[in-house]
């Protein structure tokens, strides 16, 4: 089983990089790839799940997720799946190719990630990475946020009947 951890920088501040930690790794039978993402930073992890899920939705993680997903390769006994499919943490196994987890990575999570932790950043404050979490939650529209997650939930539900 061979084992890649890669560092994806997305931004630096304060001279210290912040970024996506990506593992992608062979199956034991040699036949599929699987990969985990998760940040790289130190922070208060409910809040910060919060506030960045909701950056990532807004980029349009979903819609970039399900057109890149649609596309992937599978047989009869090795398909792609994936765990809590959330834009801060995913566990994905029985992908063909390493290639398609790259082109997942580089097309549905880097643009999202990158637009996420621009928009975070806004709100950095110079008094640290919690308080830049903390004061990206506050300003947060966490109401137009809620409506754009029911049109999302609707536009699923209409999607998923015809």
């Amino acid at each position: 089983m061979r084992t890649e951890k890669l560092h994806i920088k997305l931004a630096e501040t304060h001279g210290k990089d912040i970024g996506m930690k990506v593992t992608i790794w062979r199956s034991h039978s040699g036949k599929s790839w699987g990969f985990t993402v998760e940040p790289d930073m130190e922070f208060d992890i409910s809040m910060y799940d919060r506030v960045f899920d909701a950056y990532c939705d807004l980029a349009g993680f979903e819609d970039k997720l399900d057109a890149v997903w649609e596309s992937l390769p599978y047989t009869r006994y090795i398909a792609p799946s994936m765990l809590s499919v959330s834009p801060v943490r995913t566990y994905a196994k029985n992908f063909l190719s390493r290639a398609d987890i790259v082109s997942l990575l580089e097309q549905a999570y880097y643009p999202v990630w990158k637009a996420a932790t621009a928009r975070t950043l806004a709100y950095d404050r110079g008094r640290g990475w919690l308080d830049t979490i903390d004061e990206a939650s506050r300003r947060m529209d966490w109401e137009a946020y809620h409506q754009f997650e029911r049109e999302q939930c609707e536009k699923r539900r209409q999607s998923s009947q015809h």
